[in-house]
């Protein structure tokens, strides 16, 4: 994990300032050590060299690369989940109507989907979303026919439904251990 974060710091998209992995560097190199974190003014004039000491530069940069590392979190377990890229590219393409390579991404989709092994309330919510996104996409080609409401309608009753009783199980579980 730190190695990827390292390279995701080292991505000009995401990062654009050298001191964010300079500071990494040095903070990652006292973690190996298992050696205390130097004091400010010690990484400070490692990461600047001969700049003055500045506390609010510093703290900024701190501020920067606790940022950055919250936005790899987030990137890491987005990509995790095989469908929430698929779905996200599907509304990206829809939006820009670009119907031929959305029916594509759809169907990579639903084929992820239906390789999923549990069919909780997650996997139910996802079928939702990526039968709304189809829907939305007839709806733009003027393309809506009854059955495609009725069935986006039953879906989503389904991951209500399934949300409903995940969450009274948790309840019920929590009851028994009080």
């Amino acid at each position: 994990e730190q190695r990827d974060f390292r390279r995701y710091l080292q991505s000009p998209y995401f990062n654009r300032r050298t001191e964010a992995i300079l500071l990494y560097d040095l903070l990652e190199k006292h973690l190996k050590n298992n050696s205390p974190v130097p004091e400010k003014e010690a990484a400070y004039s490692t990461i600047f060299s001969d700049d003055p000491f500045d506390d609010h530069r510093l703290r900024m940069l701190m501020s920067q690369l606790l940022q950055l590392a919250g936005q790899f979190l987030a990137v890491q377990d987005f990509l995790a989940d095989e469908a929430q890229p698929l779905m996200r590219l599907g509304q990206a393409l829809r939006k820009r109507k670009l119907v031929t390579h959305f029916s594509q991404t759809s169907a990579d989709l639903a084929q992820k989907l239906d390789n999923q092994p549990y069919r909780n309330a997650d996997f139910y919510q996802n079928k939702y979303l990526a039968s709304l996104e189809k829907y939305r996409t007839a709806y733009d080609m003027r393309e809506v026919e009854s059955q495609q409401l009725q069935a986006l309608s039953d879906e989503l009753d389904t991951a209500f439904l399934t949300r409903k009783l995940w969450q009274a199980c948790i309840l019920l579980s929590h009851e028994a251990v009080s």
